[in-house]
C-alpha cells in the first residue's frame, strides 16, 4: 500500500488532502482512473468526468486493491472520494469478520413475483437498455497449471447449486415474474494469448476486458453469469467473471468463489463435490 508521501495536494487543498492508508490508495486510483493530478477528499468522481464506465474500471481496480467484492452501483452511492474511503473500511471490517451468508435458495413454484430491489433494477435497466450500472465484474489471476474442462464443469455445478443463477426475468400480462432454466454446461470464452509479445498480450487483455464488461447480460433469457478465460500460459491465466447485481451481490460473488475453489480441488482429484447442499 502507497504511504502518505505518495500522494501529495496543492497547498490551497491541504485540508482536504487524503491523510488514512485508504484514503492515499483510493486517490491514487482515482488519480489513474481519471487521468487527473490530484483528488482531494471531498471532490466528486462525476464532476471531475467520471461516466459510468470509468465508474466500472474504478470500482473493479478498488475490489482488486482491497480485495473487496464491491458492486458497481457502489460509485452512484459514495460518490466523493471521502465516502468511498468510508464504504471501504466499512466493507474490510464486515468482510474479515464473517464470512457472509450464502445464496439464498430461490423459491420457484409457479412464476414467483419480482422483490422490490428486483423491481427497481429491472425498472431501471429499461429506461437504460445495455446499461453496465448492475454488473458485477471480477479478475482472478490463477498461476498454476489448469485444466479448464474441469473449471467449467464447477461452473455449471455452481450454476445447479444456485437457482439464481440460471434465473430469468419474464414479461407476463400481470407483470414480470422470475423463472427457473434447466442447467446448461457453462462454457467460458477462452482466449490464447500466449503468442503474443509482451505488449500485445497487455493491450488484448484491455481489450477482451471491456468486451466482458459490455458483453450483454439478457435479463430475459440469461445467462446472468459469464466469464472469460486468457492464457497467457500453461501455468498462467486470468478468469474475467462477471454476474448481474439482480441475482448476486458482492457477498454472494465471496461465496461462489469459496465455493468454486472447494469444487475444483475435489473435481481435479477425481472426488464428488464436499460442498454441502445448497
Amino acid at each position: 500500500m502507497p504511504s502518505d508521501r505518495a500522494f501529495s495536494a496543492p497547498e490551497s487543498a491541504r485540508g482536504d488532502a487524503p491523510s488514512t492508508p485508504t484514503e492515499v490508495a483510493l486517490a491514487r486510483i482515482w488519480a489513474s482512473v481519471l487521468e487527473v493530478d490530484r483528488v482531494g477528499l471531498h471532490d466528486d468522481f462525476f464532476h471531475l468526468g467520471g461516466h459510468s464506465l470509468l465508474g466500472t474500471q474504478l470500482i473493479s481496480r478498488v475490489n482488486e486493491t482491497f480485495r473487496l467484492r464491491m458492486p458497481i452501483p457502489q460509485i452512484f452511492d459514495t460518490p466523493t472520494l471521502a465516502l468511498m474511503a468510508e464504504a471501504v473500511e466499512a466493507a474490510r471490517r464486515s468482510e474479515s469478520s464473517e464470512d457472509g451468508p450464502p445464496l439464498v435458495p430461490f423459491s420457484h413454484e409457479g412464476d414467483p413475483p419480482l422483490s422490490f430491489a428486483q423491481e427497481r433494477i429491472l425498472f431501471v435497466e429499461q429506461l437504460h437498455p445495455g446499461t453496465t450500472a448492475f454488473r458485477i465484474p471480477g479478475a482472478y489471476r490463477i498461476t498454476s497449471p489448469l485444466d479448464v474442462s474441469v473449471l467449467e464443469r464447477c461452473f455449471t455445478e455452481l450454476t445447479r447449486r444456485h437457482g439464481s443463477l440460471r434465473t430469468i426475468f419474464a414479461a407476463t400480462e400481470a407483470g414480470f415474474v422470475t423463472r427457473l432454466l434447466p442447467v446448461h454446461p457453462f462454457i467460458l470464452t477462452k482466449v490464447v494469448v500466449s503468442h503474443l509479445p509482451a505488449d500485445e498480450q497487455a493491450a488484448e487483455t484491455a481489450r477482451r476486458t471491456r468486451e466482458e464488461l459490455e458483453r450483454p447480460l439478457a435479463l430475459s433469457t440469461g445467462p446472468l453469469i459469464q466469464g472469460t478465460l486468457l492464457r497467457f500460459r500453461d501455468d498462467d491465466h486470468l478468469l474475467l467473471l462477471t454476474l448481474h447485481h439482480i441475482v448476486s451481490d458482492g457477498v454472494s460473488m465471496a461465496v461462489l468463489l469459496r465455493e468454486l475453489r472447494t469444487l475444483y480441488e475435489d473435481f481435479s482429484a477425481g472426488h464428488p463435490s464436499s460442498l454441502r447442499p445448497a
